[in-house]
């Protein structure tokens, strides 16, 4: 019953998805997913050890977990891709999605290290908000261009938000150590 159901839910995604494809948009989300895909996320990860080391060292070493993480259940849950028209070219196993498990991980992350340095808590908030987003518009580009089901989407948002958050609440002493406010 729970199977059927997310195929419900999946089509209806999927449904939806397709009755709003038109050129710009179709353009927009296979720009929005080149924006998150593997190498886009491993120059961003250059970009933050070059700004800030031990950030941008944390930030890789969550997402090499994230990544592997990923490869392992796709090999292990083995789901075939969507047999639906594509908008885009692609390999593998559909289960979770990389691009959504990654970027939200990647986002959540880089949200946190803001929060936690910014004297400004409203701007951090607003600055994670902003680019938490763009997690979810990766990943629901991935639906609009054929190449996931919405389960898959929703399954990778969930372990690359448990991957940031866990590896937050394991690490955020060494990477980013309370520091007493000046009387």
């Amino acid at each position: 019953m729970l199977i059927e159901l997310i195929e419900s839910i999946d089509s209806t995604v999927y449904g939806f998805m397709s009755d709003i494809r038109c050129p710009a948009l179709t353009a927009a989300c296979r720009l929005v997913s080149v924006l998150g895909s593997e190498i886009a996320v491993v120059v961003i990860c250059l970009l933050l050890i070059a700004l800030c080391r031990k950030s941008g060292l944390y930030t890789s070493g969550v997402m090499i977990v994230s990544a592997a993480l990923n490869n392992l259940i796709k090999v292990v849950a083995a789901r075939p891709r969507p047999d639906l028209p594509r908008l885009a070219d692609v390999s593998g196993w559909s289960f979770p999605s990389g691009h959504a498990m990654n970027n939200i991980c990647l986002y959540i992350t880089i949200s946190l290290l803001i929060y936690n340095r910014w004297q400004n808590k409203r701007a951090a908030i607003a600055a994670g908000t902003l680019l938490c987003s763009f997690g979810v518009f990766i990943g629901l580009s991935r639906i609009y261009l054929g190449v996931h089901y919405f389960s898959d989407v929703t399954a990778g948002f969930v372990a690359g938000s448990a991957i940031a958050i866990v590896s937050w609440i394991i690490c955020r002493e060494r990477v980013c150590p309370f520091r007493e406010k000046a009387d």
